[in-house]
């Protein structure tokens, strides 16, 4: 006997302190290497959420109330995802099969991304501190906050 999964359903809701739902998504998913679909920022004000909808995975950081604060993706393949304590940057590696991973950063507050292939990340895995600095190892690979401000368009 045989068993075939015809198709799944999942939803992630997040609802407020006063029993309401606030917003919900259908596309959340797990990246590929573990951890959670959705990361918090310490005073949950700031979420990164990890959709997987057809076309590729997208990262999603929202405000509590839902609100989009800034979009980036698609994705091939998701594997791991960080958010800083104080919900200003984040970070996520991904891979295209049969390529070398890529790291993308992101600045929530200016609203910038910077995309790093892994390989500039030989001393070891990426780690992005509270102040915006992302480190090999022990070495400074560079500093996010640093970065330029996004340009304005008139």
């Amino acid at each position: 006997m045989r068993t075939k999964i015809v198709g799944t359903k999942r939803r992630l809701r997040l609802w407020g302190s006063d029993g309401k739902m606030l917003w919900e998504s259908a596309d959340a998913d797990t990246p590929q290497e573990g951890g959670d679909p959705m990361l918090f920022s310490k005073d949950g004000e700031t979420i990164l959420l990890c959709e997987h909808p057809a076309g590729g995975w997208k990262i999603i950081a929202r405000n509590y109330i839902g609100t989009l604060i800034m979009e980036t993706g698609p994705f091939p393949e998701l594997q791991r995802t960080a958010l800083t304590p104080d919900g200003r940057f984040a970070m996520a590696r991904w891979t295209v099969p049969d390529k070398s991973a890529s790291h993308t950063f992101l600045d929530l507050t200016k609203k910038t991304r910077k995309d790093v292939a892994s390989d500039t990340f030989m001393f070891g895995k990426a780690r992005l501190d509270d102040d915006g600095k992302v480190w090999s190892g022990k070495k400074l690979a560079f500093d996010l906050a640093a970065a330029p401000e996004p340009v304005k368009k008139p």
